[in-house]
């Protein structure tokens, strides 16, 4: 609701189709350092897109629930990420 979508029209979308293009270098990083420990935690400030198009700041806490596993020595498979945001223009206008 905070971005304006209908529930139906974010089922399946990648997290990235709503990224700024300018914070994805950030997005990959943030999910690298979930990604590289289990049960560790992480945060970082992103632009996400609303359903009109414009942007707004969010603050994205996420913890690496830890069930991914190794499949090969080249293949890992990820397993759960919670997220957590936090709408931050919301805030600062209070």
């Amino acid at each position: 609701r905070i971005l304006g979508f209908a529930p139906i029209d974010l089922q399946g979308m990648p997290l990235r189709n709503l990224v700024h293009p300018m914070d994805m270098a950030r997005l990959n990083m943030f999910f690298d350092r979930l990604a590289g420990d289990l049960r560790t935690s992480s945060e970082f400030d992103i632009r996400l897109r609303l359903a009109n198009g414009a942007y707004r700041h969010f603050e994205i806490i996420g913890l690496n629930l830890g069930f991914g596993s190794i499949l090969t020595e080249d293949v890992f498979e990820l397993g759960f990420f919670l997220l957590v945001s936090l709408d931050l223009d919301k805030i600062e206008r209070h």
